[in-house]
């Protein structure tokens, strides 16, 4: 039980910092508002599509 807390801590933590660092990421390219939430929706995906695997 205290694992499996621990572990969704710290997926949400790796989520946030990921988040974090493509909003930098958008800036410096210069997305436009509506790329940036289909990229975020993407990556969202990805993150769980994989997390599922482990």
């Amino acid at each position: 039980m205290l694992i499996n807390e621990l572990a969704n801590l710290i997926i949400q933590q790796l989520k946030n910092t990921l988040q974090s660092l493509l909003k930098g990421t958008y800036k410096l390219l210069n997305f436009k508002p509506r790329d940036e939430r289909c990229f975020e929706i993407l990556l969202n995906r990805k993150i769980t599509n994989k997390l599922e695997i482990i």
